[in-house]
């Protein structure tokens, strides 16, 4: 095997090099890092598999067992860091099946916004996991509701780029491999469910943890992000499909 895709394995994470990947976004805490390192790693890994050229057949396989395993990993996390990074994880092994800036920027771009407003919630609250902060969506709701769109956007829902990401790699692959990619992306929509219910919806307990929402400078400046996805996503419709 070339040893620039052994190495770009462990930038465009591939089972079990995707550990280093998760060792490193599990030490870096810092939001602004973890954004940046969410956008900067994948990008070393596209350069390695480009410089290496031609990529053999099995990479598609090995690239969706990896990220079909963190997406199963995925639905018992309670951990909205933890879940980040494995989300990260499988959409930087999917960028095997298309191995374009495209692709990278209309995954990672959002999964940095993410990171973002989950370190908003932990410098806060002092956490960001499924049952606390509880009833986060009373608690801030402005916060809650930003958190939810984001999380939608990382995963892939119409009409956001990461959507049309998806798309295009399921209209490149042959259909086994797509139908590899819908059943990812079920079980990252249904894991995406399950983080929001554990960690936004319910009732706020008494347990004097003082609410703690956003500005609305900060929540306008998020939405002009989240828009921006958007249209991003739109205006990369027509090249990625």
């Amino acid at each position: 095997m070339n040893p620039k895709l052994l190495l770009a394995a462990c930038f465009l994470p591939l089972f079990p090099f995707s550990m280093l990947f998760n060792g490193v976004f599990a030490r870096v805490r810092q939001p602004l890092a973890r954004a940046v390192l969410l956008l900067a790693w994948p990008q070393a890994g596209l350069w390695l598999v480009q410089q290496a050229g031609g990529l053999p057949d099995w990479m598609a396989p090995w690239a969706l067992a990896t990220a079909l395993l963190y997406a199963l990993r995925a639905l018992s996390l309670r951990d909205a860091g933890q879940w980040t990074g494995f989300l990260a994880t499988a959409l930087g092994a999917l960028v095997w099946l298309r191995p374009e800036l495209a692709i990278v920027w209309a995954f990672f771009v959002p999964l940095a916004l993410l990171a973002l407003i989950t370190g908003a919630i932990v410098t806060r609250y002092g956490a960001a996991y499924a049952g606390y902060p509880d009833a986060l969506a009373q608690r801030s709701p402005r916060l809650a509701g930003v958190f939810v769109i984001a999380v939608l956007v990382a995963t892939g829902t119409p009409p956001f780029a990461g959507f049309f990401a998806w798309l295009a790699l399921a209209l490149a692959a042959t259909p086994g491999i797509a139908l590899g990619l819908l059943a990812a992306w079920l079980l990252w929509s249904w894991a995406a469910i399950r983080l929001i219910q554990g960690l936004v919806v319910g009732e706020a307990p008494l347990d004097g943890v003082q609410p703690d929402d956003l500005g609305r400078g900060q929540t306008w400046l998020l939405a002009l992000a989240i828009v921006g996805l958007l249209l991003g996503g739109l205006w990369l419709a027509g090249g990625l499909t």
